[in-house]
């Protein structure tokens, strides 16, 4: 396993734009960028399918749906789990484990109802832009899943440029990637589920509670893990990436040290 080479032509490094959909998924259109960030997309074939050889990390996508018919939302790909055969659900689910901190309740019943070997394409998206643009009637999604996405359909829908700069929000820290692609067998050892991630995220308004932002947000443990600190939702609080990386792992709670 290993991330896909960087792609270039004529010495130029290559960003692919694909446009993503799923018709069973109606609250994409109305998702925060913070938990968009800390979702995972992810599929399983009996067979390689595209884009499984062509995405890598950095590609821009742009996230739909059939049922509004509109594009929601810029992303750039991140956390990049590929060259992943499984040779059983339960091998599967050891992937998505290591990379992302899923776990069988995390997965719907589609996917535990797949076949026992196939191929694994995951990724974590970090979110560039919010979308509201409408497609014209005759425009084809596709079925649930990926398709090229030129620079002409891009201008004749009107899009701007792929965004570059400050996301407006990123993977989470607990993201390691790096973990499967090493086939290691170690947990992911801060492992928070997703309904107390939510319910954290939820309770604190989707903001640093030192300093408001609203990007680049943490999920941060009171009382250090390392300490013994659980992740439970009274331990937990949303903090700045900055605030959480100056707080550091010391035994008990600290105050928050915030850019802003």
């Amino acid at each position: 396993m290993g991330a896909q080479p960087v792609r270039r032509r004529n010495g130029v490094e290559v960003t692919g734009c694909y446009l993503f959909n799923r018709k069973d998924w109606p609250e994409l259109a109305t998702m925060d960028p913070v938990s968009l960030a800390t979702s995972v997309f992810f599929q399983m074939w009996l067979v390689r399918a595209h884009p499984y050889n062509a995405l890598a990390e950095g590609d821009v996508v742009y996230i739909g749906d059939t049922v509004t018919r509109k594009l929601h939302w810029e992303v750039r790909i991140s956390a990049l789990l590929t060259g992943f055969d499984y040779r059983s659900t339960q091998h599967a689910l050891s992937g998505l484990r290591q990379a992302y901190g899923l776990y069988a309740a995390d997965l719907n019943r589609y996917h535990h109802e797949r076949s026992g070997y196939g191929w694994l394409l995951a990724w974590a998206p970090t979110v560039m832009r919010k979308l509201d643009v409408p497609t014209p009637k005759g425009f084809k999604f596709g079925q649930n899943g990926y398709r090229s996405f030129g620079a002409a359909e891009r201008s004749a829908l009107g899009l701007p440029t792929p965004k570059k700069g400050a996301p407006l929000a990123s993977p989470p820290a607990w993201y390691d990637p790096a973990a499967a692609r090493t086939g290691t067998t170690r947990m992911v050892p801060r492992y928070i589920p997703f309904p107390v991630r939510e319910a954290v995220m939820a309770r604190d308004g989707h903001r640093c509670v030192g300093c408001g932002a609203t990007t680049n947000l943490h999920l941060d443990h009171i009382h250090p893990w390392s300490h013994g600190g659980p992740s439970t939702v009274d331990n937990l609080r949303v903090v700045c990436a900055a605030s959480n990386l100056a707080k550091g792992a010391g035994a008990g709670k600290k105050p928050l040290v915030c850019a802003a």
